[in-house]
């Protein structure tokens, strides 16, 4: 028997990224991105599976396991409901593929005063944005943000989600 989980997916890397950038990428790309997966050593502990445990593998904060929740718990079929800082509706989406490492967006990602951008801009300090990834299928990309409990970036969804 299979059993189809919801998870609540927030595309906010440590509340320093462009929402509006984030929701345009995951629209266009069809992607959602592994928390802590997005770019430097936390990248590349997630893509070796060491992940980011507090104290460990040269991270400051802990991932509380949501990268390890990413790579490992979320299965093809599962839903995703990605809710975005500052607006009113989220995406429903549905997992398509496994995780893809350094998927290639196209795109270069840059921080500057202490945000980070992501866009096709190839400026002097802007790095290839090759996050850790899977593909999803978006069900509705404007969808009533439910009242979601807790405040984790990668968190099981037990309510229910009308399609």
């Amino acid at each position: 028997m299979t059993t189809t989980t919801c998870w609540v997916l927030r595309q906010n890397y440590g509340e320093i990224t462009d929402q509006n950038q984030m929701r345009d990428l995951i629209a266009e790309k069809k992607i959602v991105t592994c928390p802590w997966g997005g770019w430097g050593v936390c990248r590349d502990n997630v893509i070796s599976r060491k992940y980011n445990i507090e104290s460990e593998n040269g991270v400051e904060r802990s991932s509380c396991g949501q990268d390890k929740k990413f790579v490992e718990n979320i299965k093809v079929g599962d839903f995703i409901i990605i809710p975005f800082a500052g607006q009113r509706t989220c995406i429903l989406a549905k997992v398509t593929s496994n995780v893809i490492d350094s998927y290639d967006t196209g795109l270069n990602w840059e921080q500057k005063n202490e945000k980070v951008f992501i866009s096709s801009a190839r400026t002097a300090n802007a790095r290839p944005f090759m996050p850790v990834i899977r593909h999803i299928e978006i069900i509705n990309a404007n969808y009533d943000k439910p009242a979601l409990l807790g405040r984790q970036t990668l968190c099981k969804y037990g309510g229910n989600i009308s399609l």
